[in-house]
C-alpha cells in the first residue's frame, strides 16, 4: 500500500492487488481518475473504506478511460488486479 498527499495531482502505478491512497491537499469540487493501463481495470472509492478488486461500492475505471466524480472530498483509494498506471487530479 502506498499513500500520497499531493497539492493537486498524482501519477503512479498500482502494485497488483494492493491499494493506494491519494489525498489531494487542496479543496476541490471533484476528482478525475485516469486509468493509463491498456489491460487492467481500476476500482476506486472516495471514502475511508479500503477498496477490493471488483468489490461492492467501488467505481469501475476501464483501461484507457477517465472517471470524473464530483465530490466535495479529496480522498481517493484505488486498487487493481494488475500493475495499472493511473493519474488522480483534483478539479476546481
Amino acid at each position: 500500500m502506498a499513500s500520497y498527499t499531493v497539492p493537486r495531482c498524482k501519477h503512479a502505478t498500482l502494485v497488483a492487488n494492493t491499494h493506494d491512497t491519494v489525498t489531494i491537499a487542496r479543496h476541490e469540487k471533484g476528482v478525475e481518475v485516469r486509468n493509463r493501463s491498456d489491460t487492467d481495470a481500476i476500482y476506486v472509492r472516495f471514502d475511508t473504506t479500503t477498496p477490493t478488486v471488483a468489490g461492492d461500492n467501488t467505481y469501475y475505471v476501464a483501461p484507457g478511460e477517465t472517471y470524473y466524480h464530483r465530490v466535495p472530498g479529496t480522498l481517493v483509494k484505488l486498487i487493481s488486479s494488475g500493475n495499472a498506471a493511473y493519474s488522480v487530479q483534483g478539479v476546481a
